[in-house]
Order: C-alpha cells, then structure tokens, then sequence
C-alpha cells in the first residue's frame, strides 16, 4: 500500500508545482510585490487555515474512504500553498515577528541535522 500512495513521484507533483510557482514569484518580482493590507492579512488568514488543516483535519475523526481519498489528494497541495505564502510573506517583509524567528542563525545547524535525516530516511525505512 505504502509503495501505491506515498512512493510514487506523481503523488507529489501538486506541492512541487505550488513550490515552482512561488521560487518564480520570488526571484522574479524580487521582494518588490504590492500588496495591500487587506491583501496580507487575507492571504495570513487562508495560508494558516491550509496549514492547520492539513495538520488536525484528521485528529479524532471518524471519516468515509471518499472523505479520506479527498484529504490524501489535496492536503499535501494544501500544506505547499501555505509555506509558500510564508516564503512570499518573508521576502516581501509581510512576516514581522516570524521572519525574525526564522532568520534566526542558530537555526543554520539544527537543518543541516534535519536534511541528513532526510537524506537518510529512505535507507532505513526500507531496511525496517
């Protein structure tokens, strides 16, 4: 089952997509996107609430296999949209406090750690 719905690359082309588009967004408008207030407190409101339910949509339910083909197929998508308006929302300078949290130095180690075990993560799965 895990080789059908997770292995396969085209179970993740919709994140990868969301993910091209906003690297374009990004380099081409060079942090240089007017957005109106109304606009960044919009786009916080939708990229949290993709996020959070991509996260606790499934805590302590009880959900129909339709229901559960439609999560599989769109959380992922969903969770890309969200930290890609996170990405966007750093270099336009919409992020405030998180931008700082993020840009925090100490940070530098902890992800190299992070995509060692990434790396990684294929081997041992398929060694278990």
């Amino acid at each position: 089952m895990l080789n059908i719905l997770y292995d396969p690359p085209w179970t993740r082309i919709g994140p990868y997509i969301v993910g091209m588009v906003t690297g374009y967004l990004v380099v081409k408008l060079n942090g240089c996107l007017p957005l109106s207030k109304c606009t960044v407190v919009l786009a916080w409101i939708v990229g949290s609430a993709f996020n959070l339910a991509s996260l606790f949509g499934l805590y302590d339910r009880n959900i129909s296999p339709f229901t559960a083909a439609i999560y599989v197929a769109l959380s992922r998508t969903a969770w890309g949209i969200g930290l890609s308006w996170l990405v966007v929302a750093c270099c336009t300078n919409n992020a405030g406090f998180i931008n700082r949290i993020l840009s925090f130095p100490g940070w530098v180690p902890l992800s190299r750690l992070t995509y060692c075990a990434y790396l990684l993560n294929p081997m041992l799965m398929n060694s278990v």
